[in-house]
């Protein structure tokens, strides 16, 4: 589903079924709102009880992101974090990855960081 500079589909990666989001431009809050909205409905529409996805977070294409839009992405690792294994964040943007693992640190969350999708290994 492509919404508003965020394009949210499955793909499998590594032989594993993954949640994929592709951020394309400047991330606002409200485009934001609406990926999250998208990524919670997947999860919950295509996971089984007590099931995990792997979501990948392609932001190649990303050219920046509003504080609030960050934030909403925060609360909604928070909140579904039974949900997810891990988030992988692709970015040839050391300032994002950087943020990535910040992210990381600060929700106590399994985020991982790469240059290219091809980098990404799923265990």
């Amino acid at each position: 589903m492509e919404t508003k500079g965020v394009n949210v589909k499955w793909v499998e990666t590594s032989e594993k079924k993954c949640l994929k989001l592709t951020i394309h431009g400047h991330l606002s809050d409200k485009n934001a709102f609406e990926a999250v909205s998208k990524w919670k409905e997947e999860l919950s529409t295509n996971l089984k009880s007590g099931e995990k996805a792997n979501i990948i977070c392609n932001c190649l294409n990303m050219t920046g992101y509003d504080t609030n839009a960050r934030k909403q992405w925060q609360q909604t690792i928070s909140d579904l974090k039974s949900q997810v294994e891990y988030i992988w964040i692709i970015s040839d943007n050391k300032n994002f990855r950087t943020a990535a693992k910040t992210m990381g640190f600060l929700t106590k969350f399994k985020i991982k960081t790469a240059n290219s999708e091809s980098e990404i290994c799923i265990e």
